[in-house]
């Protein structure tokens, strides 16, 4: 059946190319517009929630600075020790009765809640999340706050935790034990909730949650009337689109297609002509038609004649392209990477800002400012002397004398230089900084900014690689194409000349021959041609074992050398192009081969090899399978290691 199958043709082709471009640009553009609806609705979340923290912070401090010390100095001649009253003694109490009065005048599904372990209230007992927020913030000083996004009864909510209260020793009166804390209190609250803290310990967090679900069918409702727009506009482009290709593209195509298939059929429509379409391109083309036609026809009429002048440019070209290519090979190791792409790669680098005060000497960092030098944010309290033990020690001089000509002869920084993490890593960072005066002369603030570079110079390396094969590519597959088209021609004279002479002339092996090296030539291009597409790869999954052994068996048939296999059954199944491996495998034996003139052996071994963590390979994690193959030739110079990868 898959025989008899015919190919699409070219306009159903482009039907289906342009469709699908259509359907996925729509995609995209409803993917990207929905995307950020969604994230708008996050800053809003994240803006409505702070200003609710915000505000409830700022009644708290209010409490605590004015209305507790006012009212306590005002009653304090007939206040009792055991006296307590909630509403204006507990600023928490106050802001949970706020926020209730608040709910009653504004609508609204948020939540807000001051939560503890073992709240003094039932109110704001900390649930299991609060909770283990709570628990990690007494594990680790540093945490302050998080924001998240939580699903919670099947529901999107963006949720802020912030730490609360700290217990102090002035604090342990009220929650130390029931003896120790005013009567009423105890009476207010019982003897069981709130007692036993210790100083130091967190007690409580403020817990905010700020419902996504309204803004988030907003967002899918916009998605899908955006959707049903962009089908409309884009159907009638498509329509209009596919008309115009049909009747200025398709037609003279399929004029040309019809044309050439009557000269194949029969050399008496050799020499005739199409009318030449509007357009520069169809019209170039349809020319180039014409005078092929005529051409074969004089060709035809000539065969003999022309064959071997055209053995004899075939060679000639052949050493013409051997030249272009090794110029250009010698052009392409000479390119160096524009100011342009630098400047990309420096947008994408991590870029890190700081400030040293130099009346204080306090120094502040900026987030990705700790992350550079591998800390988490807050985790260590930076100065100068901790940025210089964090130099690379070949770095150190370097470092101190750029700092010097900055303070003492006004010279901005911009160096490059290696710094130590604290988990050991070595990383490449540009420091950038200057130091501003005062108006009496004197050094008032160093600033600047570090970035790290160290990705940037390894895609450097990599893109060098690219450019160089990218030009080589280009040169190949052009000459290869006009050497092709050259074949083409060749080969056909030659097949026309052997169905036109007969046996008694005695030219038919000469032909033969002919015909013999232009295939040759013709299979040259195009592996030329495959090497300028990127290799063009059919894949399929299988084994490769087999092939690399039998590739590897056929090889060594001719030769004086020895093979060794190293293959088990159990080798993953992969996806790869056959004649491209058989190609790779075949290449690599013969360079063994040719190492070892005299005799030797070859050891051939493929392993099932798991890719974890990269493990500074340019691949995604998954299974591979890994095929190495040990000649006991002379080996590669060193001087040449880094151009083993080099096409030319």
């Amino acid at each position: 059946m898959d025989k008899l199958r015919k190919p699409l043709k070219i306009s159903s082709r482009l039907f289906l190319a342009t469709a699908a471009i259509f359907v996925i640009a729509g995609i995209i553009v409803v993917a990207l517009v929905n995307y950020n609806e969604r994230q708008q609705a996050l800053v809003e979340a994240e803006t409505k929630a702070y200003i609710i923290l915000n505000r409830n912070l700022a009644i708290h401090t209010y409490f605590t600075r004015q209305l507790k010390p006012k009212l306590l100095k005002s009653i304090d001649h007939i206040r009792s020790k055991d006296y307590f009253e909630p509403t204006w003694m507990s600023s928490t109490y106050a802001i949970r009765e706020i926020d209730k009065y608040y709910r009653l005048l504004e609508s609204g599904d948020y939540y807000y809640k001051e939560s503890a372990i073992n709240a003094r209230s039932p109110e704001n007992e900390a649930d299991a999340y609060e909770k283990s927020f709570i628990e990690e913030m007494n594990a680790d000083s540093g945490l302050v706050t998080r924001s998240v996004v939580r699903v919670i009864d099947g529901k999107p909510y963006f949720v802020v935790l912030r730490r609360n209260e700290v217990m102090e020793e002035t604090c342990l009166r009220c929650h130390s034990t029931p003896d120790k804390a005013p009567a009423d209190l105890v009476r207010y609250y019982g003897p069981e909730r709130s007692f036993n803290r210790k100083v130091g310990e967190v007690v409580s967090a403020i817990s905010i949650r700020v419902p996504l679900a309204f803004a988030y069918e907003n967002a899918d409702r916009f998605s899908w009337q955006l959707s049903i727009l962009l089908l409309t506009v884009l159907g009638g482009l498509f329509g209009l689109l596919w008309f115009i290709n049909k009747r200025m593209l398709l037609k003279p195509l399929l004029a040309i297609h019809d044309k050439a298939l009557m000269i194949s059929s029969s050399d008496e429509h050799l020499g005739e002509q199409i009318p030449l379409p509007a357009g520069r391109e169809l019209k170039e083309l349809t020319a180039s038609f014409n005078k092929m036609s005529i051409d074969l026809r004089h060709h035809l009429d000539h065969l003999e004649e022309r064959v071997k002048e055209r053995t004899a440019e075939i060679f000639k070209i052949n050493e013409q392209l051997k030249q272009k290519v090794e110029e250009y090979k010698q052009a392409a190791d000479a390119l160096r990477e524009s100011e342009s792409r630098l400047n990309t790669a420096q947008q994408i680098a991590h870029l890190g800002s700081w400030e040293r005060n130099l009346e204080t000497n306090k120094l502040y960092w900026s987030d990705e400012q700790y992350r550079i030098w591998g800390y988490e944010p807050g985790e260590v309290i930076p100065d100068f002397e901790l940025v210089k033990s964090h130099i690379h020690p070949d770095d150190i001089k370097m470092f101190e004398e750029a700092n010097d000509k900055a303070f003492y002869k006004d010279e901005p920084i911009n160096r490059e230089y290696r710094i130590i993490r604290k988990d050991g890593i070595i990383r490449t960072v540009h420091s950038i900084a200057k130091v501003e005066w005062d108006e009496r002369g004197q050094p008032k603030r160093f600033f600047g900014s570090l970035q790290d570079i160290t990705e940037r110079r390894r895609l450097e390396a990599q893109l060098q690689q690219a450019q160089k094969l990218e030009a080589i590519g280009v040169l190949a597959g052009g000459i290869a194409h006009d050497f092709n088209n050259l074949l083409s021609i060749i080969m056909g004279n030659i097949s026309m000349a052997k169905n036109g002479v007969k046996p008694e002339y005695g030219v038919a092996d000469f032909l033969n021959e002919a015909e013999e090296a232009s295939l040759k030539a013709e299979e040259l291009a195009n592996q030329l041609i495959t090497f300028s597409r990127g290799g063009a790869p059919v894949k399929k999954t299988g084994s490769v074992g087999y092939l690399v052994k039998e590739t590897t068996d056929l090889i060594l048939s001719e030769s004086n050398v020895k093979s060794e296999f190293f293959i088990p059954s159990d080798l993953y199944a992969v996806e790869f192009d056959q004649e491209q491996m058989k190609l790779a495998i075949k290449n690599i034996i013969i360079n063994a081969v040719e190492s070892m003139p005299e005799s030797g052996s070859i050891m051939v071994k493929a392993d099932n090899f798991d890719l974890v963590n990269g493990r500074d390979l340019p691949l995604p994690e998954g299974k591979y399978v890994k095929i190495s193959i040990r000649d006991q030739g002379v080996g590669i110079p060193e001087e040449h290691l880094s151009l083993i990868f080099d096409p030319y």
